[in-house]
C-alpha cells in the first residue's frame, strides 16, 4: 500500500468530514480538501523534475502544509526529510549534507535560518515557503499545479522509502532513520492494536512532526479520525481537549507533569479522553498514579525509537491491575510486552538470549517489519545495527517469564561501582518516591577515585561515580536531598543496589528548576550527562527556565539555571544579551587555565547544544560557589577574564 493515498481514501469514503484543525492558525480542512492539496504537491514536485527516490526537506513547526507534504512525498515515490526547527544553521547544514535533498520547503517564520542555509549548501534547487513570513513561493508553485492524479501513484509502496527521520542525538550526533512505506504501516498497525483506534476519535499531536510522532498523526488520518494540530504548551493542550473533545495523544513523562500542574486542572472538561499514551522514558510509578488519578481515561506506554517504534507496549489493562488492584505493581517500571508485529529479544554481546528470570540484563534487539532500512548514507553504522535481520537497540533491560521487559539503562550509561551493575532507571525509580522530586536524572561520570584527603576509593579504579540531578516539585522548597532520605527510598522501593549512596563528594546530588530535554521533552541524556571533555575542560549545561502557560515555575529568578556540573565545586551561569529571552547556555570551563574554552547555545526545550562562534558577546559571568544547605554566593566577572 501507497502510504500517500489515505487521504484519496477518505476523500471517497467521507469526503466533508474534517481531517485536520490547525490550532496555531485557526485553519480546518475536510479530507476532499486535504486530497487535493496533496494532488497538487505532488503533481507541482514532479513538475519541478524531481524523481522517485529524491529527497524533499521541510523546516516548519506542526502545520497542514507538513501533512500535506509527507502524503504528496508518498504518493508519487519522492522521500520526506523534515528537519528539527530548533537547530542553528551548522547543525541544519550537517542534515542538509547527509540527505541532500533537491527541494526544499520552510515555514516563514525561518526565512532568515534558510537563507544562511542556502548560502552553505549547494544541493538544493529549489526553495519555497509558505505562511507568514514567507515570500508566497509555495502558495504560487501549489496553486499553479494541476489537480490530477499523479500518475505512479498505485506502483508505489512496499520497500521503497517513505521518509527520513533523524534521531533526537540524546545519546549523541543524530543519525537519519530512513523509513519504507512497509515499515510506516506496521508501525501503524503495532499502534493500532495496542491503543484500540476507534473511527468516533479524535487525535491530539503534541509531538513536532519531524520526529516519531509523525507516525501516529498518520495513523490515525489513516482511520478517518480528526487530527488536531499544535506546539506543546501544558494549558493549551488542556484547552485544546475540551474544545475539540480530543479522546487520545502522547504525552512523555514532561508533558504530564506540565499539564497536571496547570492551576485550575480541575476546570478543565476532559471527559472526551479514552486513553493517553506515553514514552520517551521510564514513567515513575507515583507520576503514573497521579495520572491515573487526574485524567479520566486509561494510560498506555509505548516503547521505540526512532528506528522502529511500537517495540513493546504496556497495556491499559496492566496500569489498571497494577494501580487499583496491587497486582503485578512492579510491572509498571516495565515497557510491557512486544508488539503484534515484533519479535524481540534480550541477550549478552555475543547475541545469546539471558535467562527470561527478571533479573539479568542484555540488550534488547528487535526484529519487525516496522524496522527501518537502514541509517541514510551510512551502511557501515546500519550493518553493525542491523545484524541477520535483528535491529540492535542500545537499550539494557531484563525479561520476566511473562515476556514483560524492564529498560535499566543505556549500553552506554551504565553505571559500574565496586564490580557491581548499577542501572540508572532503578534508582531514578527510588528517588522519585521522593514526595519532594519531581523528576531525577541519574548519570554516570568519571572521577580520578581520591577522597578529599588523598585517599583511593573503593571504587576508584573503575573511574566512575553516579551524580543525580534533580528537579522539585512546585510545592518544595529548593533543597539537597541528604543521603539518609535517598539511601530510604532505594530501600523501601525493593529495588537491589550494591550500596547505598555514600557522601556528597562521591555521589553527588545537584537541585535544579529543569532537567535538560530532548526535543520531544524526554529527558536529555546527552546534555544531562556531565563528563570530562578532555584534561580539566569540563560540560556544564544552563537552561532557560521561562517557558510557555503551564510550565512549572522557576525556583529563583536569574535568566538562566544550572542544570548539570561537573566535579568542580563551581558551577558557571552565561548571560549573552542577543539570546537572553529565549536560549540557556553550555559552557565548557578550562579549570587549569581559568578561561572559558568554548561556548555553546541551548534550546529551552533542552535540544543538542550547538556552537557559538562570538563568546565576546556575553555581558557577563556569574560563577556560583556550589553549597549544600545553604545559599550558593555569587561572584561577578569580566567574561574576557573566564
Amino acid at each position: 500500500m501507497n502510504v500517500g493515498l489515505i487521504p484519496a481514501k477518505w476523500a471517497h469514503q467521507n469526503p466533508d468530514s474534517e481531517a485536520i484543525v490547525d490550532s496555531m492558525t485557526g485553519r480546518r480542512i475536510t479530507f476532499a480538501e486535504l486530497d487535493s492539496d496533496v494532488r497538487k504537491l505532488a503533481n507541482a514536485l514532479i513538475g519541478l523534475g524531481l524523481q522517485k527516490g529524491d529527497r524533499v526537506g521541510i523546516l516548519s513547526m506542526n502545520s497542514i502544509e507538513y501533512c500535506t507534504l509527507y502524503f504528496a512525498c508518498g504518493r508519487v515515490g519522492l522521500i520526506a526529510q523534515p528537519v528539527n526547527w530548533r537547530l542553528s544553521p551548522p547543525e541544519l547544514k550537517k542534515i542538509v549534507d547527509n540527505g541532500k535533498p533537491r527541494a526544499f520547503i520552510t515555514q516563514g517564520q525561518y526565512a532568515q535560518v534558510t537563507a544562511e542555509l542556502a548560502e552553505a549548501v549547494d544541493c538544493i534547487e529549489h526553495w519555497f515557503q509558505y505562511g507568514d513570513g514567507g515570500d508566497g513561493s509555495y502558495e504560487r508553485l501549489v496553486e499553479g499545479a494541476t489537480d490530477e492524479e499523479p500518475p505512479g501513484a498505485s506502483s508505489i509502496g512496499g520497500e521503497d522509502p517513505l521518509f527520513i527521520l533523524y534521531t533526537g542525538g540524546t545519546t549523541g550526533e543524530s543519525k537519519g532513520a530512513l523509513h519504507s512505506h512497509e515499515s510506516v504501516q506496521a508501525m501503524m498497525l503495532n499502534q493500532t492494536v495496542a491503543e484500540r483506534i476507534v473511527p468516533s476519535d479524535v487525535y491530539l499531536l503534541t509531538g513536532q512532526m519531524f520526529h516519531i510522532p509523525v507516525v501516529l498523526a498518520i495513523n490515525y488520518l489513516a482511520h478517518g479520525c480528526p487530527l488536531v494540530l499544535m506546539n506543546f504548551e501544558a494549558e493549551l493542550a488542556l484547552e485544546l481537549i475540551a474544545r475539540e473533545r480530543v479522546s487520545a495523544f502522547l504525552g512523555v513523562t514532561t508533558m504530564l507533569n506540565w499539564m497536571m500542574a496547570v492551576p485550575g486542572f480541575d476546570n478543565y472538561d476532559l471527559s472526551s479522553l479514552r486513553n493517553i499514551q506515553y514514552g520517551g522514558g521510564p514513567m515513575p510509578s507515583r507520576v503514573i498514579e497521579e495520572a491515573l488519578d487526574k485524567f479520566p481515561c486509561t494510560l498506555i506506554q509505548g516503547y521505540g525509537q526512532t528506528e522502529g517504534a511500537g517495540m513493546t507496549f504496556l497495556s491499559q489493562e496492566d496500569h489498571l491491575r497494577a494501580v487499583r488492584d496491587g497486582y503485578h505493581p512492579e510491572r509498571l517500571r516495565s515497557c510491557g510486552r512486544e508488539g503484534s508485529l515484533t519479535s524481540l529479544r534480550v541477550v549478552d554481546d555475543e547475541g545469546v538470549d539471558v535467562p527470561a528470570d527478571g533479573k539479568t540484563t542484555g540488550q534488547i534487539i528487535v526484529k519487525s517489519k516496522a524496522n527501518m532500512l537502514g541509517y541514510f548514507g551510512n551502511p557501515e553504522l546500519t550493518a553493525e545495527t542491523i545484524r541477520d535481520g535483528w535491529m540492535w537497540t542500545g537499550d539494557v533491560a531484563a525479561m520476566d517469564a511473562e515476556r514483560y521487559v524492564y529498560i535499566v539503562d543505556r549500553a552506554k550509561d551504565m553505571i559500574i561501582s565496586g564490580g557491581e551493575n548499577i542501572y540508572s532507571a532503578q534508582v531514578e525509580e527510588a528517588i522519585g518516591r521522593h514526595p519532594a522530586v519531581l523528576e531525577s536524572a541519574v548519570i554516570r561520570y568519571s572521577y580520578d577515585g581520591r577522597l578529599e584527603d588523598g585517599r583511593m576509593s573503593a571504587d576508584g579504579f573503575l573511574n566512575l561515580r553516579r551524580v543525580d540531578v534533580l528537579a522539585p516539585r512546585n510545592d518544595h522548597v529548593l533543597r539537597p536531598v541528604n543521603d539518609v532520605d535517598v539511601a530510604l527510598c532505594i530501600h523501601r522501593s525493593d529495588i537491589t543496589c550494591p550500596h547505598p549512596p555514600v557522601a556528597n563528594r562521591l555521589c553527588g546530588q545537584f537541585w535544579v528548576p529543569e532537567i535538560p530535554k530532548h526535543v520531544g521533552l524526554r529527558l536529555h541524556n546527552y546534555l544531562t550527562r556531565c563528563f570530562p571533555v578532555s584534561g580539566n575542560v569540563h560540560s556544564l549545561v544552563i537552561n532557560n527556565p521561562q517557558r510557555g502557560k503551564g510550565s512549572l515555575p522557576a525556583a529563583r529568578p536569574e535568566p538562566f539555571r544550572v542544570v548539570a556540573i561537573s566535579d568542580s565545586s563551581k558551577m558557571i551561569l552565561l548571560r549573552e544579551e542577543r539570546h537572553a529571552s529565549t536560549l540557556g547556555l553550555s559552557i565548557a570551563l578550562d579549570q587549569g587555565a581559568g578561561k572559558l574554552v568554548q561556548c555553546f547555545l541551548d534550546d529551552p526545550r533542552g535540544h543538542r547544544a550547538t556552537p557559538i562562534l562570538n563568546i565576546a558577546q556575553a555581558r557577563e559571568v556569574i560563577v556560583v560557589e556550589a553549597g549544600y544547605g545553604h545559599h550558593p554566593v555569587e561572584h561577578r566577572g569580566d567574561p574576557q577574564e573566564g
